[in-house]
């Protein structure tokens, strides 16, 4: 039996990441106060993925330690509303396929600003 299969509901913050890295049997950690949101470890436990989990589907919404798990928690609002990045695919599973024009302006900021934030983080010279 595989003994890394193993889902933990924690307060996800990049502190939880760490201190569950070390433990090898824990794969993947799944937030408390949003039940929907997953982080996914990488092989080497220094990396991961962040998902948001809708009706059994797993769409990836980026990476650890690219967005930290402020800015994921920040930016799910959005996220959900603009249906993970698919236009015309709402994660709340509404019959329509269009997005309310809220939910798009919003979620473009929200990338945007992501977006800009990680360009100052590669730019920036090491200390």
């Amino acid at each position: 039996m595989n003994t890394k299969i193993k889902t933990l509901t924690v307060k996800l913050s990049d502190a939880e990441i760490g201190r569950n890295a070390k433990l090898e049997h824990v794969r993947d950690l799944r937030d408390a106060g949003h039940p929907a949101l997953h982080f996914r470890f990488g092989k080497n436990r220094t990396r991961g993925s962040w998902y948001l989990v809708n009706k059994r589907r797993w769409h990836r919404i980026g990476a650890f330690p690219d967005l930290s798990a402020k800015q994921v928690l920040a930016a799910l609002p959005s996220v959900r509303c603009a249906g993970v990045g698919q236009p015309g695919r709402l994660s709340a599973g509404a019959d329509h396929a269009e997005l309310p024009d809220h939910c798009v302006r919003g979620s473009i900021d929200v990338l945007e600003a992501i977006r800009s934030y990680l360009l100052l983080i590669q730019t920036r010279p090491a200390a």
